[in-house]
């Protein structure tokens, strides 16, 4: 059996994959669950790049999720409101709470990303007015069917207060 153990102090993070999305999304990802052909859970390592966000603003009906702030400072979006999380944080969203992720910098901020995982799981992305089926990949935004994930994210800055975009 191969040996699955990572030394979260130790990691290197040229072997994370880096992405990208527009000018306000991007970091990099250590895909473990992938990696170690992990069934019923899904987590990786994440680095977010000061001023970028995690993912668009979004709330789960079939998955919960865990995040453990591993390094750096960064500012969360929950269900309207905002507050900061640092190394050493845990948190936690249970169904049905909306969420995500901004790095005012300077530093990268790393993190540690649980979830369960739900074939049947329904995102829905308030900011954006979409629904997106797990299993289909069906995107619906406005009650009509669309193709491209990241329509109507392209200024998540838009709708946050100037305050909590500075940096830390």
């Amino acid at each position: 059996m191969t040996e699955r153990i990572i030394s979260l102090q130790h990691m290197l993070l040229e072997n994370f994959k880096t992405w990208s999305q527009g000018d306000h999304y991007g970091g990099s990802e250590l895909p473990l669950a992938d990696q170690w052909d992990a069934k019923f859970l899904g987590f990786h390592v994440e680095t977010l790049d000061p001023g970028k966000f995690s993912c668009p603003y979004h709330l789960h009906r079939g998955e919960e999720e865990l995040f453990i702030a591993l390094k750096g400072t960064c500012v969360l979006r929950q269900d309207g409101k905002f507050r900061r999380v640092q190394a050493g944080d845990l948190v936690f969203f249970p169904t049905g709470v909306c969420h995500h992720f901004y790095n005012p910098g300077p530093e990268v901020f790393i993190f540690f990303a649980l979830s369960n995982r739900n074939q049947q799981d329904v995102c829905e992305y308030p900011d954006s007015r979409k629904v997106m089926e797990r299993n289909t990949r069906r995107i619906l935004q406005d009650g009509k069917e669309i193709s491209d994930y990241w329509a109507g994210e392209e200024n998540p800055r838009s709708l946050w207060p100037a305050e909590w975009l500075k940096p830390l």
